[in-house]
């Protein structure tokens, strides 16, 4: 149980074992998440002295989550060379209760289609010092099509999403964090648009609804005006992004 846990040194577990530290710390991590069904998932995840805990926040393991992560994902991975293909990754039980006993903030953001290359080589160039210490979990990459929506991260341009997680707890790695999502979102560097669901929006000051989608922005408080008069479905947070710009859209924007 998470007692247990606390009494653990990580240190003399990982290192004392003939095995080598990404197999003994798989079959650690699943040991101490069968114990207790309840326990694992529900009470562990935000407690910093549960041994799972501070493992992720060891740097000195970066490596080991490296090679788990590559595990974990090859075998669900096939390569294909196809003109229209559809296709997704599948996680098993295990590997969901893997992610769910880690806490971690997630960020996701639309790059053009058109900078996806150049944004990908800065971006990485940016990180490659803090990648062997804050960085966790592996880059996810999907392409969308130009959407119709006007506040779809991919309105109008075609998209490569770009996924990040955080999974450090200290000062340093929430400001890697910081400073990867800004660099995504920088209109000189990857032009990114947040998702709407995930981290980031406080982590940007200056993101303009307006600068990243024209006059689709407009048109979407209009359908909001018209529709949620009385802001039923909008949350205080939302009203702060969406007021910022207002006076940017013209009165005729709803003609």
């Amino acid at each position: 149980d998470d007692d247990d846990d606390d009494d653990a040194n990580e240190d003399d577990f990982l290192f004392s074992s003939s095995s080598s530290p990404a197999r003994v710390l798989d079959e650690y991590y699943f040991k101490a998440s069968s114990v207790g069904a309840a326990s694992a998932s529900a009470q562990s995840v935000l407690n910093p002295s549960s041994i799972r805990n501070r493992l992720m926040q060891n740097d000195d393991l970066v490596s080991v989550w490296t090679n788990l992560w590559q595990d974990a994902l090859e075998p669900s991975l096939q390569s294909i060379v196809a003109s229209n293909a559809s296709a997704y990754l599948a996680m098993t039980e295990e590997q969901l209760d893997r992610n769910d006993n880690y806490p971690f903030d997630q960020a996701e953001l639309a790059v053009p289609l058109a900078n996806a290359g150049e944004c990908l080589r800065g971006f990485l160039d940016s990180i490659s010092e803090q990648r062997q210490k804050y960085w966790r979990s592996p880059i996810l990459i999907r392409f969308l099509n130009a959407e119709s929506a006007l506040l779809s991260p991919a309105h109008a341009r075609p998209s490569m999403y770009v996924n990040i997680e955080n999974y450090k707890r200290s000062e340093e790695g929430k400001a890697a964090f910081r400073d990867a999502i800004r660099y995504l979102a920088s209109k000189e560097k990857c032009d990114g648009r947040l998702h709407f669901g995930k981290f980031g929006w406080e982590d940007v000051e200056t993101y303009s609804l307006y600068e990243k989608y024209g006059n689709a922005y407009c048109k979407f408080l209009c359908v909001k005006d018209r529709y949620d008069p009385s802001r039923r479905f909008e949350t205080r947070e939302m009203s702060r992004i969406f007021e910022r710009d207002l006076d940017k859209c013209l009165p005729r924007a709803c003609d």
